[in-house]
């Protein structure tokens, strides 16, 4: 008998797929239960004013269509660094810190260090100033996700903690060199209130608009962020440096039994995991913003974990993943500027929804009661009680 290991892969997609379906149902009755609490409370909600600027009207203008692309790209990017890291068995919490040491570093390159540097002028040409300036973010991201992936590996030190002390260090770093107009080496001292900016970058760093009649700030840069999802499932799922990343998360001592140097798979994938990280950054200051501006990421380093979580850190499935999260960004926003409804209330459903997935047990008992209760009886019945087991062969014992 032999094991049909297509149709046990096929079965388990489903499974996952099945289960993110239903998890994002129960996140909207969760939404929803909070609304009505919020409601009994005295603090009237119009579910359908929230559902409308929320869900409806971001797809009905196309200003807001652009913009839900926009807050895609670098939530791709961050999803692909957090779940790079996930195939090591390793959690990232540093995306933020790597996405803005990639895109200050991006920025003070394009901005100080190739224009007032003589020997560097020659880069001064888009078809080297755009990459050149991509590749500085990649590698300021990956130093910034390669020292606690080092300290992971060579001296057993938590992930979690080094990365959440390096997003602090990133601040603090980053803080120093482009917030003050006093002290800052790196800031625009060309304008009073230019706090926190670097000046703006050489015009050849700059990614060009898609078409700058249907947006002003949609730019190119989600090319090469597709390139890397596709680059990144290639390498993780087809390739034996994948594989044996693949294997050190499954689990550490079988991988190591078997001859593969699980230090470089851990440092490695958290360089990795870090530079696209970095890449974000970089993109960010080369395309709408042209400058690098502190905080100016948000809370893009830390969404990658949930964009990771839903497509269960599936290179191709972030795309996805980023594009519905891109959505709500926008659409909170929508609903926060034009009524007077927090846009932290769609924060909630995106948490209830991560909570769901990070608890798939919930969904999936679910799934298999709704089966269960969806079933004919009848049959069941027939297919238990009216095929009996095909009688023996005489003197098949001798057989």
């Amino acid at each position: 008998m032999s094991l049909n290991l297509g149709a046990l892969a096929t079965d388990t997609r489903m499974k996952t797929i099945m289960v993110t379906i239903m998890s994002f149902i129960l996140s909207f009755i969760s939404i929803l239960v909070l609304i009505l609490i919020l409601n009994v409370l005295g603090n009237e909600v119009d579910v359908g004013l929230v559902f409308n600027k929320t869900f409806f009207e971001p797809l009905l203008n196309p200003d807001m269509i652009a913009l839900i692309i926009f807050w895609t790209g670098p939530l791709i990017l961050t999803g692909l660094s957090v779940a790079v890291a996930f195939k090591a068995g390793l959690f990232n919490i540093g995306s933020q810190g790597q996405m803005i040491v990639g895109g200050a570093a991006a920025g003070i390159f394009a901005a100080n260090i190739v224009p007032s540097t003589p020997s560097l002028r020659f880069l001064l040409t888009p078809i080297l100033m755009v990459p050149a300036t991509m590749v500085v973010g990649i590698i300021a991201g990956l130093i910034w996700g390669g020292i606690p992936g080092w300290l992971k590996a060579k001296t057993g030190a938590h992930e979690v903690i080094v990365t959440i002390m390096m997003n602090q260090i990133a601040l603090s770093l980053v803080r120093y060199l482009v917030v003050s107009q006093s002290y800052s080496p790196f800031v625009d001292k060309s304008l009073v209130d230019a706090y926190g900016q670097t000046r703006p970058i050489h015009s050849s760093a700059v990614i060009p608009l898609i078409n700058k009649d249907f947006s002003t700030f949609l730019d190119w840069s989600i090319l090469p962020t597709i390139l890397s999802a596709i680059i990144i499932w290639f390498v993780i799922e087809k390739t034996r440096y994948g594989y044996r990343v693949r294997a050190v998360g499954e689990n550490i001592s079988a991988a190591r039994a078997s001859g593969i140097n699980t230090d470089w798979a851990i440092i490695s994938s958290m360089m990795i995991s870090g530079g696209l990280a970095g890449l974000a950054g970089a993109l960010q200051v080369q395309g709408n913003y042209r400058k690098y501006i502190f905080n100016s990421e948000g809370t893009l380093g830390f969404d990658g974990i949930a964009v990771a979580l839903v497509a269960q850190n599936s290179a191709l499935w972030i795309i996805l993943s980023a594009l519905l999260f891109g959505y709500l960004k926008q659409g909170s926003l929508n609903l926060e500027s034009n009524t007077d409804i927090s846009k932290f209330l769609i924060f909630t459903l995106q948490a209830t929804l991560i909570i769901f997935i990070a608890a798939p047990l919930i969904s999936s008992r679910l799934i298999d009661l709704l089966t269960k209760i969806a079933k004919p009886k009848d049959l069941d019945e027939e297919y238990n009680g009216g095929h009996s087991d095909p009688p023996a062969e005489e003197g098949g014992a001798d057989k």
